[in-house]
């Protein structure tokens, strides 16, 4: 059985911290990263299009997509609350998000779930470039969650 939510308001943001690149980029917040931090504000995010797949095994399958709004910070963190709203910005865009779940039961996510964000960005110091974001995670036998995967490209266009 499979079951759709469209535009599902206020579920939850993305981050992408890159220690290489020394990025994070946020997406899909709803106005500033300071005000999606504060617990009293209920409409911390954009509208995400769910789909759950109910298998015959037990299992729930959540895919997810939308076009999102990005924010690039200067410095990787993943303390998005207490670094990011003082970080510099670096760019400003709108990505495609795509993010599968293939066990979205266990409350740590499947053995392995992650998300992928691509699409054109302004630069603040004058450009354009485009981003390219990927975040995976993996639930290692002792039930804890790992991450993979994090980074982020931005290739500058010419």
């Amino acid at each position: 059985m499979v079951f759709r939510l469209k535009a599902e308001p206020n579920f939850y943001s993305y981050a992408f911290p890159d220690d290489r690149a020394g990025l994070t980029a946020t997406a899909g917040v709803v106005g500033t990263i300071a005000e999606s931090c504060d617990p009293s504000n209920p409409n911390f995010a954009e509208p995400i299009d769910f789909q759950f797949l109910f298998s015959p095994s037990g299992r729930l399958l959540e895919h997810a997509r939308a076009e999102l709004s990005l924010v690039i910070y200067e410095g990787s963190t993943t303390d998005f609350c207490g670094v990011l709203p003082g970080a510099p910005i670096v760019g400003t865009g709108t990505v495609h998000l795509v993010e599968n779940d293939p066990d979205f039961t266990q409350t740590r996510g499947g053995p392995s779930f992650g998300y992928h964000a691509s699409g054109p960005v302004t630069l603040t110091g004058g450009g354009r470039a485009h981003f390219s974001g990927t975040v995976k995670f993996v639930t290692t036998p002792q039930g804890k969650l790992a991450t993979i995967v994090s980074h982020v490209v931005l290739t500058k266009a010419p």
